[in-house]
C-alpha cells in the first residue's frame, strides 16, 4: 500500500516536472535513471532517498521542501489525499490516451471549465 506521504512527494515530483514540460525520460537522463523508475517515484511506489529528492530539487530548480507542501504532519487530510488519488487516476488515463484524444480530451475540459452554467 502507498504511504500518502509518498504519494503527496510523488505527485509533487509530477506536477513540478510537467510545469517545467520535462518528460519522465529526460528526468530520468538527469538523475541517472530510467522513466520507469520516474513513474514509480511519481506514483509512490517507489519511496525517494533523501540524496534522490535533493537532487530532484536541483534538476526541477525547487527548494526540497516545496516537495511537502502539501503534506500536514506529515500526511495529507483524508479529503486531499483522495482528490489526490483522483487526480492520480485522471493523469494515469490521460497518459494512456493517444495524443490526438489528449488534445482533444484537453480542449473538452477547457471548454467545460470556461462554461457558464
Amino acid at each position: 500500500m502507498v504511504h500518502p506521504v509518498d504519494a503527496s512527494v510523488g505527485a509533487q515530483v509530477r506536477q513540478f516536472r510537467r510545469q517545467r514540460g520535462m518528460t519522465q525520460t529526460e528526468l530520468g537522463d538527469i538523475l541517472g535513471l530510467t522513466f520507469q523508475q520516474i513513474q514509480k517515484y511519481e506514483r509512490g511506489t517507489n519511496r525517494i532517498s533523501a540524496s534522490k529528492l535533493a537532487m530532484l530539487a536541483e534538476a526541477l530548480n525547487v527548494h526540497v521542501g516545496a516537495f511537502f507542501e502539501d503534506c500536514e504532519n506529515g500526511q495529507q487530510d483524508n479529503k486531499s489525499s483522495d482528490v489526490a488519488e483522483d487526480v492520480r487516476a485522471l493523469v494515469a488515463s490521460f497518459d494512456a490516451m493517444p495524443d490526438k484524444l489528449q488534445k482533444d480530451f484537453l480542449r473538452m475540459v477547457q471548454s467545460i471549465a470556461t462554461a457558464s452554467y
